[in-house]
């Protein structure tokens, strides 16, 4: 279930900033909204794949890289650049050859 729900989980965390801080009256199934919280930011799709910024307005992306099927998230941090000087096996030296 979890790649199937994973790309629209920063929609679903924005809404519920938007719900958070700027509902009206509380305790109601009113969709009454006040100006208290407006985002610099946004994503404008479920999917979260096309952004909203107001021009100047200073912006952090994050993204997160999965494998193919979308269900593992990749770490790239773990990825081996050049191997140890020490990894190789190397024959003993002879002398005189």
């Amino acid at each position: 279930m979890e790649p199937d729900v994973r790309p629209f989980l920063p929609r679903i965390e924005q809404a519920a900033y938007d719900v958070v801080f700027n509902k009206a009256v509380w305790h109601t199934p009113s969709k009454e909204r006040r100006d208290a919280l407006q985002h610099q930011t946004a994503t404008t799709s479920a999917s979260g794949t096309e952004l909203r910024c107001v021009l100047g307005a200073v912006t952090a992306f994050g993204f997160q890289i999965v494998d193919p099927f979308g269900t593992w998230p990749m770490d790239l941090n773990g990825v081996l650049t050049s191997p140890p000087a020490d990894w190789w096996c190397r024959t003993a030296e002879r002398e005189g050859l």
